[in-house]
């Protein structure tokens, strides 16, 4: 399955970049969120969070949207 944003003509995706480079559950942790940023050249800045959780297959997705024009 795929998830993403699509620039308002629909051609281009946004590129993301992740700060960490691995994640790891821990045994006392019952979640690991990934944050992935990515700036769309029309001046949108994006946050797409997945959260992994022990013992579930389902991940979550959430997307933060922030308009950075004037």
């Amino acid at each position: 399955a795929q998830s993403d944003l699509m620039s308002q003509n629909g051609s281009e995706r946004i590129s993301y970049q992740v700060d960490q480079k691995v994640f790891n559950l821990e045994q006392n942790q019952n979640e690991v969120k990934v944050i992935l940023s990515g700036l769309e050249k029309n001046g949108l800045k994006v946050k797409k969070i997945y959260t992994f959780r022990r013992g579930d297959y389902l991940i979550g997705v959430e997307y933060y949207i922030h308009n950075v024009t004037p």
